[in-house]
């Protein structure tokens, strides 16, 4: 498998506070009365590999489905990639195979109220930062479903978020974000029919987006990869 897609960017968390019922209006959902009529609210910071529910169009309606966020175990020249993968780069959409494949037929859309940065101030020491809309409002991530066998020979079903380069106003804190799906785009971002899907990802503007910054922490010095094993920055260094 081509090892040039696999590039450290956009570290991985985002978050989901809202209601159940706003989650179903926004993204026109089919959901059970149940959960349509529940006090369900999601208020959560999710992390890779946490199940976590993504937005597919299945049968010509759009649905819940819950699927892990990642990629792991992902054999690269039949060695298992040491790193789990969460994102793909737009950059790389259509040369990766993997990520090719997915988003001819298996976009996802990604509910989210904002996400989160870490910023290097120090050697030792980042910032946290929380990037939300500038309305408040529910967004879409940009998301591939992607399906494969990972080195223990087993099926994963996972998904990942796609990345853009930084806007002006997110630069000094990361280089990359989340690609968006804006609203109107929602249907033919997930309807397989759609031709040239990359088309509708969307780099939040300076003006539609805002952040806070919410803590700091120290982190102890690393530690160098102690196995032949390829990594995300060997591999980007090799691409």
């Amino acid at each position: 498998m081509n090892s040039e897609v696999y590039i450290k960017s956009m570290c991985g968390r985002y978050a989901l506070n809202a209601s159940a019922s706003q989650v179903i209006e926004q993204f026109q959902l089919v959901a059970e009365e149940e959960l349509r009529n529940s006090n369900r609210r999601y208020e959560k910071e999710v992390y890779p590999t946490k199940i976590e529910e993504v937005v597919a169009r299945i049968n010509n309606s759009n649905i819940l489905e819950s699927k892990p966020w990642g990629v792991s175990k992902l054999p690269i020249n039949g060695v298992p990639l040491k790193d789990q993968v969460n994102v793909a780069t737009i950059e790389k959409l259509v040369t990766s195979p993997l990520w090719s494949k997915a988003l001819k037929k298996h976009r996802l859309l990604i509910p989210a109220t904002s996400y989160f940065e870490w910023k290097e101030v120090e050697k030792y020491t980042n910032e946290k930062y929380e990037i939300f809309s500038s309305s408040q409002e529910i967004f879409a991530m940009a998301g591939l479903n992607i399906i494969y066998e990972d080195s223990d020979k087993k099926i994963n079903d996972c998904f990942v978020i796609i990345t853009t380069e930084a806007n002006d106003k997110l630069k000094s804190i990361h280089h990359r974000q989340p690609g968006i799906i804006k609203k109107e785009n929602y249907l033919s971002w997930l309807k397989n029919e759609t031709i040239n899907p990359k088309e509708l990802i969307h780099q939040f503007d300076c003006n539609e987006m805002d952040y806070d910054l919410i803590g700091s922490k120290s982190k102890t010095k690393k530690q160098k990869n102690p196995s032949n094993q390829p990594t995300l920055f060997d591999l980007d260094k090799n691409s």
